[in-house]
């Protein structure tokens, strides 16, 4: 993507389904996009059903095409120890559909040997559909820290397979942002850009303040220039802002807000091309 472009997150507005953040997304001025398609887990009830349903994706794709939208990545299941590939082959076939680049993958199986397997088999797939697993590192997760999404790189050894960078994750997770600056950038997907104060908020558990309570660039205490500039201007920038002063807000001002506040923090530090 062009350096001057960042994608919006669906994390960021995600009390409305995939066709209305879109539309929000477009008119906020973005011009790529993250969507999340299923809930977390099989079973879980979803609100906005799009995998298995055709005319959804019929709809989700002209929308995107109407509004000039790039679509950069799916959220989907999270990988548990009895979860099966087969659970996942609908959402591949859709996001392929939609032309997604990435589907975003965290995972809650500690079995490393088991997981390396789900994921090389997974990737293998994910080749054949011409989109990579965005692997992240999420604080609450089995692989909390950067040095095991790092291992898993080197286990699973697939292009298909690279890494999502989330500085709330990475320092949630006892790491340092700048541990970034040694990855082999053509590992790294994309990264998600918030900000968050550097301890973690008395009374607040991890979920909830990934979920809900992250901060706008530069409103907070990471040192986020610092963590883009290590990354290089190549890396797809993706903000991930569900701030809590604003959620009573319409989602298409939220979406008007973060776009404006993000874009000035990048011209502020001149990280816009």
């Amino acid at each position: 993507m062009e350096p001057s472009d960042f994608t919006l997150g669906y994390l960021s507005i995600a009390d409305v389904g995939p066709l209305t953040l879109i539309e929000v997304a477009q008119e906020a001025g973005f011009t790529s996009l993250g969507l999340r398609i299923t809930a977390r887990k099989p079973q879980d009830p979803w609100a906005y059903p799009v995998v298995g349903n055709p005319q959804q994706v019929v709809k989700l794709k002209k929308a995107l095409s109407d509004g000039g939208m790039r679509l950069s990545n799916i959220s989907t299941f999270h990988i548990y120890p009895d979860t099966p590939l087969s659970d996942l082959m609908p959402v591949i076939e859709a996001s392929h559909e939609l032309g997604a680049s990435y589907i975003v993958a965290c995972a809650y199986d500690p079995d490393v040997a088991r997981l390396t397997d789900f994921l090389g088999r997974y990737a293998q797939i994910m080749g054949e559909a011409k989109m990579r697993i965005a692997f992240e590192v999420v604080s609450y997760s089995a692989y909390t820290r950067l040095d095991q999404a790092v291992a898993l790189l080197g286990q699973v050894r697939s292009p298909h397979f690279g890494l999502m960078l989330d500085p709330l994750h990475l320092v949630r997770g006892g790491g340092r942002l700048s541990d970034v600056a040694d990855l082999n950038k053509s590992d790294i997907c994309f990264a998600q850009i918030c900000d968050a104060p550097l301890i973690k908020p008395n009374g607040v558990d991890a979920s909830t303040e990934a979920k809900s309570m992250r901060f706008y660039p530069g409103e907070a205490e990471l040192p986020l220039a610092t963590f883009l500039r290590d990354l290089g201007p190549d890396i797809e920038r993706e903000v991930e802002l569900p701030v809590w002063a604003d959620k009573d807000l319409t989602p298409l001002d939220r979406a008007r807000t973060i776009h404006q506040k993000s874009k000035a923090y990048f011209q502020r530090h001149q990280l816009l091309a």
